[in-house]
């Protein structure tokens, strides 16, 4: 056995560890956004509510769209870190190429058509239909 074949095994523990840092540095940023998400669903709740109190229902329905929109792409990235989540569980690292982008982009595409965003059952979208 070569020098080479006799590295590749912690070759291939050293590339698992890394893959598992960066799926852990991924999920902790989509935190952060959806904290900033929620600051902002908060805010345009907020001016929504004043916009339905002086009538301006034109205006109301727009941000009703927004508020609709930000649930949407807030369920993406819990989908997305969802996903991360349950690859880093599922990750064997070994010498054969791997393309993340396409196993994890196939991977949010099938969880994503399995749970599809429901405005329903989105409590900030609740709370803003109810106070409008």
């Amino acid at each position: 056995m070569s020098q080479n074949m006799s590295q590749n095994p912690a070759q291939v523990e050293v590339s698992a560890q890394r893959v598992r840092n960066t799926i852990s540095s991924l999920v902790d940023r989509e935190k952060a956004l959806l904290a900033n998400l929620d600051v902002v669903k908060n805010s345009i709740a907020t001016s929504a509510d004043y916009l339905a109190v002086l009538g301006d229902s034109e205006k109301v329905a727009t941000y009703k769209e927004l508020m609709g929109n930000l649930g949407k792409l807030a369920h993406e990235v819990r989908s997305h870190q969802e996903v991360l989540k349950a690859y880093d569980q599922s990750y064997a690292a070994s010498l054969a190429t791997t393309d993340f982008q396409a196993v994890l982009d196939q991977r949010l595409k099938d969880h994503l058509q399995r749970n599809p965003y429901n405005p329903r059952s989105d409590g900030h979208m609740k709370e803003f239909l109810e106070a409008v």
